[in-house]
């Protein structure tokens, strides 16, 4: 009985010198890996803002390959005693087919909203519209660890649907993307 008790003694001791740090290694190496995963990425669109567009947009890892967010837009032009302005969101999920969200090769699709309206001394209009785009694009988060600058550029198609005093003109455009930001 005592060979039995030695022999349970020395698998013990064996599992916690070899195998034991082993599985801690393994842990600690996973926990390094997630900390190192940069979720979050919010982006600005250079183009839109040189014709006085201002598009933000954020978009959350949530898991490897899947990434939420959405965006903000506002414009506005005024020009003697008549004025434009529109405002749109569009909340967004990305499926990532590289990398890990919200960095890599991803499809996006996204539900973006639209309200506008012109006015000027004798007259007023209102517009609202929706759109259904679908990007294919890449997005890098440039950097080691921690904050990093971001890059998005991609395209794709969108409907699109407006309407105006009763009127609704509807339509598939190309949709186009290419955005500067930071990735943390």
């Amino acid at each position: 009985m005592i060979w039995f008790a030695e022999a349970i003694l020395l698998s013990y001791s064996s599992f916690s010198k070899f195998v034991l740090p082993s599985l801690q290694a393994f842990a600690e190496e996973r926990k390094e890996e997630k900390e190192e995963w940069r979720k979050n990425l919010i982006l600005i669109n250079p183009l839109g803002l040189i014709f006085g567009i201002f598009n933000i947009e954020y978009m959350r890892g949530v898991l490897e390959n899947l990434a939420v967010g959405g965006s903000f837009s506002f414009f506005s032009l005024s020009a003697g005693d008549v004025s434009f302005s529109a405002i749109g969101i569009a909340p967004e999920i990305g499926v990532f087919f590289t990398g890990k969200a919200p960095e890599g090769l991803n499809l996006a699709g996204a539900l973006g909203l639209l309200f506008a309206s012109a006015k000027s001394a004798e007259e007023s209009a209102s517009v609202t519209g929706f759109s259904l785009p679908i990007l294919l694009r890449y997005n890098w988060i440039f950097g080691e660890k921690g904050v990093g600058f971001g890059l998005s550029v991609g395209g794709g198609i969108q409907f699109v649907s407006l309407s105006a005093i009763g009127v609704t003109v509807s339509g598939i455009s190309p949709a186009i993307s290419l955005s500067l930001g930071v990735g943390f």
